[in-house]
Order: structure tokens, then C-alpha cells, then sequence
């Protein structure tokens, strides 16, 4: 069986891992690598950043969603009809949350484990990640298939930017 790590435990991280599990016999379970405490990705708000070297938050305190409620769900799962069309940003996390909920996905998450580097298994195909778990604790694991569904950030500073490669993405 092929054994797969998700990185990111948002909406495109769960979605996957529910797919992957109605798999299983050709897939192990997966590994849901989350760097925070909680599930919601993008849909978490963090009114303040401590640290600029980690993940800020993209939400503000009034945030709605610029799409209505119809189009911004899973096709096996629906948000309440009691909600208005355009949603609170705590209204899409609490839909992530009950997503994770109902498919048991938070059993295969791993919190606060952040994922360090991925590379290429260079004995027998597949890739060595290798995670930091609690800030201290140093793990590697190999897989098959690693599927990055996370928030991508880039530096602030200017020069550090410069020097990037261009990158589109799809």
C-alpha cells in the first residue's frame, strides 16, 4: 500500500485526506502534517502575529467571504440554510471544523507539527519529510506521495523577494 502525507489541514488538506481514506487498501491511512493547533488554514484569524517568522494570519476581524455560501462548500456537505450567502470568516472555520468532524479526519492529523524539509528518497523512490514537532521534537518519515495544500508566504523584504525565482501557480 502506498503511504501519503498531506501538508496543511485546511479545506484542501481535509478534502484530500476524505478522498484518500475511501481508499484504503490501496492507500494507508494519511498523515495530515498541521504546524498550528487547529484545523481551517486560511479561514483562522489571529488578531496578533508574535513572532513575524511565522505564519500570519490572511483573515481581519470582519472579514465576509466575496462568494456566497453556495459555491464555497464540499459537494457532500452543505452549510446550514439558516446562514446568509455571504459568510463571517468564523462561519467558513466552523464548516471546516464540522468537515473534519464528520469524516474523522482529526485522527490523522498531527498538530502542531511543522513540517522542515521534503526530499527525494534517493534509495527507493518516495520522499523523506521531515517534520519539528512541539518546536523541539525532530521526526522523518518516508512516503510515496506528499500532496502541499497549504498558504504560501512570502518574505516582506524587499532584496529577499528580488531574489526569488518567479513562480506561477496554477
Amino acid at each position: 500500500m502506498k503511504r501519503v502525507a498531506i501538508i496543511g489541514a485546511g479545506g484542501g488538506g481535509l478534502c484530500a485526506a476524505k478522498h484518500l481514506l475511501s481508499h484504503i487498501g490501496v492507500v494507508e491511512p494519511p498523515v495530515i502534517y498541521e504546524q498550528s493547533n487547529h484545523v481551517g488554514g486560511t479561514w483562522v484569524y489571529e488578531a496578533i502575529t508574535p513572532n513575524c517568522d511565522e505564519p500570519f494570519s490572511s483573515m481581519y476581524e470582519n472579514l465576509r467571504t466575496n462568494l456566497p455560501k453556495e459555491v464555497m462548500s464540499f459537494p457532500d456537505m452543505s452549510h446550514p440554510r439558516n446562514l446568509p450567502s455571504f459568510l463571517h470568516h468564523t462561519e467558513i472555520k466552523k464548516y471546516i471544523e464540522n468537515y473534519a468532524k464528520k469524516f474523522k479526519l482529526y485522527d490523522h492529523i498531527r498538530f502542531q507539527t511543522k513540517v522542515d524539509h521534503v526530499t527525494p528518497n534517493t534509495g527507493g523512490g518516495g520522499w523523506k519529510v521531515t517534520t519539528i514537532e512541539n518546536g523541539d521534537k525532530e521526526n522523518m518519515e518516508t512516503y510515496d506521495s506528499i500532496l502541499t495544500l497549504f498558504q504560501t508566504i512570502l518574505p516582506t523584504n524587499t532584496r529577499a523577494k528580488e531574489s526569488l525565482p518567479k513562480q506561477d501557480h496554477s
